[in-house]
């Protein structure tokens, strides 16, 4: 049986670093269940241009079996990879702390693989995931 294979969208350009470290966590608690594809980062030298970020990410979220976006920061790139995962149908979990006042935008997303959830932590995200994965995926095992 494969892993499902996620992709974790959140903002990278202005989000102060508590976040990033916070959404690095997150993923790494997700490693111990399923697979999560990265995006390519700010500082990676393998991001040879723009043109390859872009075409990286978006290979990323068309291969992943589900997106996962964190909104607690304003994010453009995260945004359009939502977009793209809601356009092609891929099950998307919307992730932003409670206390941040987002877009409208995403609560429209009315769909039955569309999940939002407010947290408090991360370790309270970690938890609404999987418990989401196991109702979307029938193969997800804990």
């Amino acid at each position: 049986m494969s892993r499902i294979k996620a992709y974790v969208a959140c903002s990278l350009t202005h989000s102060p670093q508590e976040l990033k470290d916070s959404i690095d966590l997150f993923k790494s608690k997700l490693r111990k269940h399923i697979e999560v594809l990265d995006f390519i980062g700010l500082n990676n030298p393998n991001a040879q241009n723009d043109q390859f970020v872009f075409e990286w990410d978006i290979k990323h979220v068309r291969d992943a079996d589900i997106l996962i976006a964190d909104f607690t920061h304003i994010t453009i790139g995260a945004g359009i990879e939502w977009g793209v995962a809601m356009q092609i149908g891929k099950p998307i979990i919307t992730l932003a702390k409670k206390d941040v006042v987002i877009s409208r935008f995403p609560f429209g997303h009315v769909a039955n693989n569309h999940f939002f959830y407010r947290y408090t932590t991360h370790d309270d995200a970690f938890e609404f995931v999987m418990n989401k994965l196991s109702i979307i995926f029938s193969k997800f095992r804990r």
